[in-house]
């Protein structure tokens, strides 16, 4: 079965390619910004492609994307580029992904605690460089796993943590996905999606048959619920100025070698609730999600030991609210994630919250 999706991935890259290789200059547009630095780092090792872009002194914002091995950066760059009119973007690719993946790197460097590490890094290096002494951390989906694990251990470095669709307890949140997929299947009177989800059954998953649930997680709208499909994504992720034909290769393999070797550790992934979380911490999740369940992320965050947290819902959206809902999303970061940052540092206390 994996051939079959790796194959049409590779067809949808190579048609994006051809199209995008003759699309004019004035389809792939970002805004100009005060200051840009783009550099591959070492980090862990190996070099870590790294972009930051924003105005000079302002905040930190360090994005952890999801994947594993699939560079969200230039949906950002295009879904909601007025980040950069306030923060300093800081644009990641994680190691085993798109410019972040040396021939040859080794596939037992690509584990959980390793990330976390390479994170520590690159917080380290970029406060020093701009003289700061925390940074915003936002992750989404298979990033909140490093993120989540670092800022626990180092909430000194932290001015606030925002986790898109968080992956809090990976084996209750598969099994919701899947019975979920295929409840919707029954109701459907789909026979083929109902016939695919039984000869898998629910989970635990191995890496093909996680892929055959979340096909049809996606399908019944738990991935999108706007509509959108993940080569919605790639088309828009084409027309950023920083993405070229050879991104297109990378990416493919970066998915390909990062998911095989990170889906057992992530498939059994649950982050203790027991301990406090000393920062500001928001959890930002579409009421449809059933790819990282809302159901299962809310349990844990009514359970978690925050003295300042807030749950923010996006009612238009699954798995995917900053490109689903980018205004609402984009207000959130830009208009509300400031001040609110601001009282609970000050207070050092308060009660969590719900905005919409």
């Amino acid at each position: 079965m994996r051939w079959l999706h790796r194959v049409r991935l590779v067809a949808g890259c190579v048609a994006l390619a051809m199209l995008f290789a003759v699309a004019p200059a004035s389809a792939r547009f970002l805004p100009n910004v005060p200051s840009e630095f783009e550099a591959s780092l070492v980090i862990g090792g190996i070099r870590q492609h790294v972009l930051v872009r924003g105005p000079a002194n302002a905040p930190l914002l360090v994005i952890v994307h999801g994947g594993p091995g699939v560079n969200e950066n230039p949906l950002y760059r295009q879904y909601v580029p007025q980040l950069e009119s306030a923060y300093q973007v800081v644009y990641w690719e994680q190691r085993g992904t798109g410019r972040s993946l040396p021939p040859g790197m080794p596939r037992q460097t690509l584990d959980i605690p390793q990330f976390v590490s390479d994170l520590g890094e690159l917080v380290s290096l970029l406060t020093r460089k701009y003289k700061q002494d925390k940074v915003v951390l936002l992750a989404h989906s298979w990033g909140t796993i490093p993120a989540a694990l670092y800022v626990r251990e180092h909430p000194e470095r932290i001015a606030a943590y925002v986790a898109i669709g968080p992956m809090v307890d990976v084996p209750a949140s598969e099994r919701e996905g899947w019975q979920w997929a295929r409840d919707s299947a029954v109701a459907a009177g789909d026979a083929k999606a109902l016939k695919a989800l039984d000869r898998i059954g629910p989970p635990p998953h191995d890496v093909d048959a996680m892929l055959v649930s979340r096909k049809w997680v996606e399908r019944f709208g738990g991935a999108f619920h706007q509509p959108m499909r993940t080569r919605t994504l790639l088309f828009t992720a084409m027309k950023d100025n920083k993405i070229g034909i050879p991104d297109l290769v990378l990416f493919g393999r970066g998915n390909h070698v990062s998911l095989d070797a990170l889906w057992p550790g992530i498939r059994d992934f649950r982050l203790p609730v027991q301990g406090p979380w000393d920062m500001p911490v928001a959890f930002l999740l579409g009421d449809h999600d059933h790819v990282t369940s809302t159901a299962v992320a809310r349990t844990y965050f009514d359970a978690m030991d925050a003295p300042c947290k807030r749950w923010v819902a996006f009612p238009g959206s699954a798995h995917n609210p900053p490109y689903e809902e980018p205004e609402s999303f984009a207000r959130f970061m830009l208009e509300q994630l400031p001040g609110w940052t601001r009282d609970c540092t000050a207070s050092q206390a308060g009660a969590p919250q719900e905005t919409r």
